[in-house]
């Protein structure tokens, strides 16, 4: 067959694949690198290129970094800060939701940070009155736009610089991006204050949007504190007012525990990754004697 009759039948196979995700996205691109050679389009070497390229070496130490910052409570830190300062005016609450957010980007990955500012968000929106959609699609344009600030706020960047020096230029500089990127932001924090409550739409909170069989599964991390009640109690025992919720994992220091027996004791400082349906996540994640453990934003543990 010809190599672009086959690279036009790859190309729409892997968008039917995309689309229906009827397989996990990883899987998906290592069986296009796997049939690129397979389908005489590419030579093996040509293939496994992408692996020794600088873009995706950097882009996988950036997620290095941006889980390092998450767990050693750097991104914790700046929300918990913002629940204080985020008072007054919904301008002054976009604009205190804002600036960390795209500062916060232009150094990390985007997806930890709008991970850990959802709760944060959705906290603010219910104690101002505010609807979490007006609050929560700003927080994903002013992460794409602190992005694109820095060489590294965003994976496009670091994959130009590649070509850039590939084609025989000497790169990008770290903060060549700045000021372009600046102007964006601006321009995107002036339309986003002042047409975004107008254009944005007013949709309930997440509890009211959960259906009352609560269908589908969702996963999240909690933390059992010192103190709380169900340290000393198996597993079993803990969650047996939970309807359906499944205890895929237990990390006890650095130890991970697979699978644990619901004969398992908690103990202070445990985190479990749970499965359940979403309106038991919710039940279990406004629960006073559980705390929000690490966000699995990088499907590490999953």
């Amino acid at each position: 067959m010809d190599p672009s009759i086959s690279l036009i039948i790859l190309i729409v196979v892997t968008l039917v694949l995309l689309v229906t995700q009827a397989l996990p996205i990883e899987l998906i691109a290592l069986g296009i690198v796997g049939a690129l050679p397979l389908l005489d389009i590419l030579e093996p070497r040509e293939a496994l290129s992408g692996f020794s390229s600088p873009a995706t070496i950097t882009v996988g130490a950036m997620l290095v970094v941006s889980a390092g910052l998450e767990r050693a409570g750097a991104v914790d830190w700046v929300a918990a800060r913002l629940t204080e300062m985020g008072r007054g005016s919904s301008t002054r609450l976009l604009l205190t939701l804002a600036l960390p957010t795209a500062a916060l980007s232009a150094f990390m990955n985007n997806t930890p940070i709008v991970a850990l500012m959802i709760p944060v968000v959705i906290t603010l929106a219910h104690r101002f009155g505010t609807a979490p959609s007006k609050l929560l699609i700003p927080i994903s344009t002013f992460a794409i736009l602190g992005g694109m600030c820095t060489l590294i706020g965003t994976s496009t960047n670091i994959l130009v610089d590649s070509l850039y020096r590939k084609a025989g230029g000497p790169g990008f500089g770290f903060f060549e991006f700045t000021g372009l990127g600046l102007s964006l932001l601006t321009v995107g924090l002036i339309y986003v204050v002042l047409l975004g409550p107008r254009l944005l739409p007013d949709r309930e909170a997440l509890s009211g949007l959960l259906s009352a069989s609560g269908s589908g599964q969702f996963v999240t991390e909690l933390k059992i504190p010192s103190g709380s009640r169900f340290v000393g109690q198996t597993i079993e025992t803990a969650f047996r007012g939970a309807d359906q919720v499944t205890v895929i994992e237990l990390v006890r220091g650095e130890q991970p525990i697979l699978r644990p027996a619901g004969t398992t004791v908690l103990q202070a400082d445990d985190i479990l990754l749970l499965e359940g349906s979403a309106r038991t996540i919710h039940n279990l994640l406004e629960a006073p004697d559980l705390e929000h453990g690490t966000v699995v934003a990088d499907e590490e543990r999953v």
